[in-house]
């Protein structure tokens, strides 16, 4: 009698061991197919500068084009993508285009910097103005100092709906 009931005991746990592993491996099956599924929704392969990119995954030869500064907008961390003149593409220097914007809570969203003014001086800085786009609507004025001789990129953000200012701090990254 013992023997039976350890037989049975034994083909339960057996059969519940079977039940919880094919659960198991359909659970991982249908995750992967989620993740896939996402990642073609949200657009997720990676192309040289998409309009959702995050900033730090653009291909290297599009990173070499660009000083990358990251820090703070106000409260709001942000990464900058700056393009000097001469690494600009013609398209970009056509339209005015320096850069891109993107802020640490909706990374994937890309502003766009239009240059307003870029003025040199012989101390070793420039004093730039630029104009934050998002798509044809203008959002920001960027005002500040790009330091030539240091890594830092400081100043004003103005907002144009409010015209609240906040002080933006970024450095400059290698």
């Amino acid at each position: 009698m013992k023997n039976i009931f350890l037989i049975i005991a034994v083909l339960a746990i057996a059969i519940a061991s079977s039940c919880t592993r094919k659960r198991t491996q359909n659970v991982l099956g249908n995750n992967i197919d989620y993740s896939a599924d996402m990642r073609e929704a949200l657009a997720l392969e990676s192309t040289p500068m998409p309009q959702n990119a995050v900033m730090m995954d653009l291909p290297e030869e599009v990173q070499a084009n660009y000083n990358i500064y990251t820090g703070k907008i106000g409260e709001e961390g942000a990464t900058l993508l700056w393009a000097p003149w001469n690494n600009r593409t013609e398209e970009d220097k056509a339209n005015g285009i320096c850069g891109y914007l993107a802020l640490d809570s909706n990374p994937r969203f890309r502003y766009i910097l239009k240059e307003v003014s870029d003025e040199p001086n012989p101390n070793g800085y420039n004093k730039v103005v630029f104009d934050i786009y998002q798509g044809e609507e203008k959002k920001a004025v960027l005002e500040g100092i790009i330091e030539g001789r240091g890594d830092g990129f400081n100043g004003t953000v103005t907002f144009v709906e409010t015209g609240v200012k906040q002080d933006f701090s970024l450095m400059q990254q290698y």
